[in-house]
């Protein structure tokens, strides 16, 4: 940046910013000049106040002369600089609808430690994210914003249509996406737990990531009621054994409940329509060409649900309240799985 004292015509002024009371002109890389109230960039950043705290050089005595500080901005940059910093009564601040706009944002936040407008940067990110999350993991971790690059890696998990040859992919090494892909990898266990496979010896399984008492009240589903058999809960389907008041006790301790009984032990079967669509849901969301969440947790429902309808006893209770309630149960236990697997940027915190 340089200083020097002129007189200036208004035909060179931005047409926003060309207050005739501001102090000083800021020109632009490609000669724009913005007329600034010194008051509000010293306020908006401790860039500015230390720069316009400096002896400035003489000015010129005519009423219209104001210290031009040029800048290596270009005018876009300027504006959009500008319309963050100044109020709400003079601007509406802006939208930063497109990737040059957002690092724009981030450039300039970064370079004169304007926070407010670094967490903008990342919100417009995330939301750039819903779309192009390649593009916006790729910008996220050459910012280090840590919130938008979990977004962006949680969003590339699901359908999109790649960006070829974006020029954001230079800007970061090719080891920023082997840890995207690793991330990826790490998937299937962290899922792990969540849906059971029977194995021998081991016919039971501790669910804890589901409320019984909403899902299965306790003698929701007995075997017989009216004389009428249940049919889908045969020998190979695992318990789900829950302790109505000791989560957190261990798999003998609960096993113990269970064979020696007792007023604090809920032994509910898990009807393998339920059983099924759990399953089927935890496999597809393991799989490298997953679907989207959404999908995952909706298309096996209409399975189960022909499942249950099978079953005389089954298809007297409220199978589609029951999925229901189990996939919002299943979505954030997904959710919060996926969310602890670390993205292992050299910049990462835990947190995030």
């Amino acid at each position: 940046m340089s200083t020097s004292g002129v007189s200036l015509s208004t035909s060179g002024l931005d047409e926003q910013f060309n207050a005739p009371d501001a102090e000083f002109i800021l020109r632009s890389s490609n000669g724009i000049d913005f007329a600034v109230h010194k008051t509000i960039l010293h306020l908006a950043s401790p860039v500015f106040r230390d720069m316009l705290s400096l002896p400035q050089p003489s000015l010129l005595t005519d009423a219209s002369s104001r210290t031009i500080i040029s800048m290596t901005e270009d005018a876009p940059s300027l504006r959009l600089l500008l319309r963050f910093t100044y109020p709400r009564s003079f601007c509406d601040e802006p939208w930063l609808l497109t990737i040059d706009d957002i690092k724009r944002a981030a450039t300039l936040s970064h370079k004169y430690e304007i926070l407010f407008m670094r967490n903008a940067a990342e919100l417009a990110l995330i939301r750039f994210s819903t779309q192009h999350p390649d593009v916006s993991y790729a910008v996220a971790w050459r910012y280090k914003y840590l919130t938008a690059l979990r977004a962006s890696a949680r969003r590339s998990l699901e359908p999109f249509v790649p960006s070829l040859d974006a020029p954001e992919f230079d800007d970061v090494p090719a080891s920023a996406f082997m840890k995207l892909q690793r991330y990826k990898d790490a998937i299937p266990a962290a899922l792990e737990g969540i849906a059971w496979v029977n194995r021998p010896g081991n016919v039971y399984h501790i669910t804890r990531w589901i409320d019984r008492s909403t899902v299965f009240p306790p003698n929701a589903f007995p075997d017989i009621i009216e004389g009428i058999q249940c049919s889908c809960a045969p020998a190979d389907v695992p318990w789900a054994l829950v302790p109505l008041a000791a989560l957190n006790l261990g798999e003998q301790e609960i096993m113990d409940l269970y064979m020696h009984g007792g007023p604090t032990a809920a032994i509910i079967i898990a009807r393998s329509w339920w059983c099924a669509y759990v399953q089927d849901v935890v496999s597809a969301m393991k799989t490298p060409d997953r679907p989207s969440l959404d999908d995952a947790l909706s298309r096996p429902m209409s399975t189960a649900r022909a499942q249950a309808d099978r079953c005389l006893r089954c298809r007297q209770l409220d199978v589609q309240g029951t999925l229901e309630s189990t996939k919002e149960y299943l979505r954030a236990e997904i959710e919060k799985r996926l969310a602890n697997i670390p993205i292992d940027a050299p910049f990462w915190k835990a947190g995030y």
